[in-house]
């Protein structure tokens, strides 16, 4: 059964029957820009200018003039080829400066300087040559192909008359391309038409022609598919990869992602491996070109995840406990591994992924349930009432960085924040927690020097005192560190109730593995997640060590797409993978060092969410219907004792749910509100599954709802019905309970 899947999946991705694609070979877009600054400074004792546009970077080339640059994103079919780019300047303006323009430099501990590329700086020349080009081409979501193209809206003009910046308020950008007989990228594209769009989608809030996204997205069809006809109407939109250890911990963290709409899989990594679906481990050989098979444990994973994604529409990996396999890639263990699946990986990876995968480190029970405190209080009751503190970010700038994110970049998103930083003072790792205690905050970025079991905040110079924050204030483990500091631990957080995202853009503050010279089993990422009543429940961090050029270019990218393009943490790192671009200095180790501890379907939010109000549902026999709805796009989902989920988008201030039991959860939630969980109100029916259910009040018994046909409520014997309940329980007369059966009712703990 093994050899016939391989032989098969081969065949899949290799055999092509091709449709017809777009003939269109040629598009356009205009970007604007506004906001120039012209700032001086100094380098080794010479005088330069500084030149900035709102909203973007500068710099691409060590040496040469550092000016703004835009990357913009295209969608174009899967076989077009050989790119050009027209880049035409509009609304030119010659603004002459009294000195050259800045020369890029490349951020390093300690610091080192580039000086000015003689080559241009001692000529008469015009940088760049052209104001745009292609730097990127990859696929997206399988089936959606993305080429970026870099836009530097100024040139600068230096010869013996002066120094002059010829800048344009507008770009004009045409992308040329043919169209070749054949994919020029490999796609992987799923069964169901229906799983395509939902790429087209995403793909669509990236680029610059959404319009074009649906006709470009890869639209050919396999002449045979391997074996699994049973899986094909089985979807799991979230699968979680677990030990059988923790298998049963994880029911209740399922749970709130089913009653929000995603139907969710739970299997261990012995199960995973075992079916047949893994065949014998990641055996894609693109094109007929042989690559190196992983048979390992890791290989047979994505394999598995690979059909998933295929078959089952699968969007969302939660890798749960420390001994669910990863792969080392560059400088360290990845799970980029298992989102990008339509590259070989032996010698090959690039940035587009498939899949949204987080994962959870640990191996106890134990923290695994105080990382679900952390999810439940972070997503349906933050701040307990006070939810002002999720617009308030805390950014740590320390050791004479400078790089993270500010909170003047934060500002349109946030309407509050503090900023730490080494030009102020110097401050200690006491001084942050107790600033979380004090404030909260529900957003924390650092750019500082990290390690495995800390990180430094602030240290003036390596010959000068440093200052440390801890995994745990118990543990001051690190290689030639010594910290007599106290209060340094984020052990000592109490931000219970504003439980809060962490963003930690330098050092390998999570690594999967070992690391030689730290205690084992002391992770900062790992205590921020999973430790109890203190943290939150997301860390994105890295978890092998980055060039401080690499992270920096991915820093400003990442926050600026989480903020303001897509803020689904998932969703979020591999859409900012792609569109992150790091010019001549590469991608390999960012793409595979960034990585995520936490769930990876989880919506962060930006502003203050508000409460439902007005509430009603009424339910019929096989329907029920949601009315007071007053905010747009809000989600109204379910999901049924007999395992059915769903869920969609409201339209108006009232949505009926056809064909569904009314004796199903139902929860409403959207970008901008507190998820309302619906009462649950059980009548004429059997409790037949091992369910664990998240409501708010409970009603039960043989005529507890007027408006359907009454009947008693019968837990079956063998099954597991355990309730979290905010609100009253009332079980009335018909409701029973077999024999064998366990019917468990306990009071939720994340609104108290």
């Amino acid at each position: 059964m093994k050899q016939s899947v391989k032989k098969n999946i081969v065949a899949m991705l290799a055999t092509l029957v091709p449709l017809l694609l777009p003939a269109v070979n040629s598009v356009s877009y205009t970007a604007s820009y506004r906001n120039l600054s012209v700032r001086y400074e100094t380098l080794s004792g010479a005088t330069y200018a500084t030149v900035a546009y709102s909203g973007l970077s500068n710099g691409y080339e060590l040496g040469m003039p550092s000016l703004p640059i835009d990357y913009l994103q295209f969608s174009v079919p899967v076989n077009a080829t050989n790119f050009t780019v027209e880049a035409n300047c509009q609304n030119l303006m010659l603004k002459r400066i009294n000195n050259p323009v800045y020369p890029f430099q490349e951020f390093t501990i300690p610091a080192t300087i580039t000086q000015p590329d003689s080559a241009f700086y001692s000529s008469s020349a015009t940088y760049p040559s052209s104001n745009g080009w292609v730097i990127d081409d990859d696929c997206l979501v399988g089936e959606n192909r993305i080429v970026t193209v870099a836009v530097m809206p100024i040139s600068f003009m230096h010869d013996a008359t002066g120094n002059t910046l010829k800048v344009a308020s507008t770009v004009q950008v045409t992308l040329n391309y043919e169209l070749s007989s054949e994919p020029t990228v490999y796609p992987i594209t799923r069964k169901g038409v229906a799983l395509r769009g939902k790429g087209a989608d995403l793909v669509s809030s990236m680029v610059v022609n959404p319009d074009d996204v649906v006709a470009n997205s890869y639209s050919w069809t396999f002449n045979s598919y391997p074996p699994g006809p049973d899986l094909v109407d089985n979807p799991s939109t979230y699968l979680i990869v677990t030990t059988p250890e923790l298998k049963q911990s994880m029911r209740r963290l399922a749970a709130l992602k089913r009653q929000k709409g995603l139907p969710v899989k739970i299997v261990t990594v012995q199960e995973a491996i075992a079916d047949s679906l893994a065949g014998d481990g990641d055996l894609i050989e693109w094109g007929g070109t042989p690559s190196l098979t992983y048979t390992d444990n890791a290989g047979k994973l994505r394999q598995y995840l690979r059909m998933n994604y295929y078959y089952n529409g699968t969007e969302y990996v939660l890798l749960a406990g420390s001994d669910v396999p990863s792969r080392y890639k560059g400088n360290g263990y990845t799970d980029m591994y298992y989102s990008d699946l339509n590259a070989d990986w032996a010698t090959q990876s690039d940035k587009g992924g498939e899949l949204n995968v987080g994962r959870l480190l640990g191996t106890q029970k134990g923290q695994i349930e105080n990382y679900t405190d952390k999810l439940f209080r972070y997503e349906l009751n933050p701040g307990n009432g006070d939810r002002s503190y999720l617009e308030r970010p805390l950014v740590i700038e320390g050791t004479g960085l400078q790089m993270s994110v500010g909170v003047t970049q934060l500002s349109p998103a946030y309407s509050d924040g503090t900023l730490l930083s080494a030009d102020d003072e110097a401050f200690t790792g006491s001084d942050i927690v107790n600033e979380v205690n004090q404030n909260h905050y529900g957003l924390m970025t650092t750019m500082n020097n990290g390690f495995p079991s800390g990180i430094q905040p602030y240290g003036e110079d390596v010959n000068s005192v440093s200052h440390y924050l801890w995994a745990v204030d118990s543990v001051k483990v690190a290689p030639g560190v010594t910290d007599n500091e106290t209060g340094n631990g984020l052990n000592l957080m109490t931000n219970k109730d504003y439980p809060m995202i962490y963003l930690a853009f330098r050092g390998q503050t999570m690594p999967y593995e070992n690391v030689s010279g730290y205690p084992q089993g002391i992770n900062y990422g790992e205590s921020f997640t999973m430790g109890k009543d203190y943290g939150g429940p997301a860390f994105m961090g890295l978890t092998q060590e980055i060039n401080l050029s690499y992270e920096s270019a991915f820093a400003d990218r990442f926050t600026h797409y989480l903020l303001y393009d897509n803020s689904v943490l998932g969703e979020a790192m591999t859409g900012a993978k792609l569109s992150a671009n790091f010019g001549a200095i590469g991608v390999e180790n960012v793409v595979t060092g960034y990585n995520l501890l936490g769930d990876p379907s989880l919506d962060m939010w930006i502003n203050a969410p508000q409460p439902y109000s007005g509430i009603t549902i009424s339910r019929a026999d096989s329907s029920m219907t949601v009315s007071g709805l007053t905010d747009p796009k809000t989600t109204v989902a379910y999901h049924s004792n007999d395992g059915v989920t769903g869920k969609v988008t409201a339209s108006s201030s009232s949505v009926t749910l056809n064909n569904v039991s009314p004796n199903s959860c139902v929860m409403l939630y959207n970008h901008e509100r507190i998820p309302y969980i619906a009462p649950l109100v059980l009548q004429n029916t059997d409790l037949e599954n091992s369910q664990y259910v998240i409501a708010g009040e409970v009603t039960a018994g043989y005529n507890v709802d007027s408006g359907r046909t009454r009947g008693d409520v019968t837990v079956k014997s063998g099954a597991e019905y355990e309730v979290e309940a905010s609100g009253e329980v009332t079980l009335g007369g018909g409701f029973n309970v077999e024999r064998g059966a366990l019917f468990t009712i306990k009071p939720s703990t994340y609104d108290k």
